[in-house]
């Protein structure tokens, strides 16, 4: 799985997550507790906006990291607001809050998410002159290594065609 599938396949999870808190006051009935409901549909929208966030654009990376923070508010929540005393309340936000975490903390750390040119990274290795290519400088590095490639597949297809082979 490439970096931007697993972001995807997290994120796409969250969603169902930000689905799943957004209507868990009717589906587990506790619409009638005003904080508790009005807290899950406000944390049931932003986390479903920011998990779609993050699956259309793999880089998005603040979108991951507020939704951990959700995440993290789902879990204590409850206290804060003064709903713990409902168990039913209580248990549905701590596990959505871990699920929203998890599932950030797994976005957050799939590779190609961290570098749009983790694989160049891994090719050449980090630099420790002490600071960080800029993304110009990255983006240029991704520009010839795709033209070198395509500049190797003309010359194998040159050579087979030299040889009689002819294309594949």
């Amino acid at each position: 799985m490439n970096g931007a599938t697993g972001v995807r396949w997290a994120a796409g999870l969250n969603v169902l997550a930000g689905i799943w808190i957004l209507i868990s006051p009717w589906v587990l009935a506790f619409w009638g507790v005003g904080t508790a409901t009005g807290n899950n549909i406000i944390l049931g929208i932003a986390i479903l906006v920011l998990a779609a966030i993050a699956y259309n654009g793999s880089e998005e990376l603040w979108a991951s990291w507020v939704n951990f923070i959700l995440g993290l508010w789902m879990i204590v929540s409850p206290y804060v607001l003064g709903f713990s005393m409902f168990d039913r309340i209580l248990s549905n936000n701590i596990i959505s809050g871990i699920v929203v975490g998890v599932l950030s903390i797994i976005a957050l750390s799939v590779p190609s998410v961290v570098s749009p040119t983790y694989r160049s990274w891994v090719r050449h290795g980090p630099t420790f002159t002490g600071t960080l290519p800029t993304p110009e400088e990255l983006r240029h590095r991704q520009d010839v290594e795709f033209q070198e490639e395509q500049e190797r597949i003309r010359r194998e297809h040159e050579d087979e065609e030299r040889r009689g082979g002819g294309p594949r």
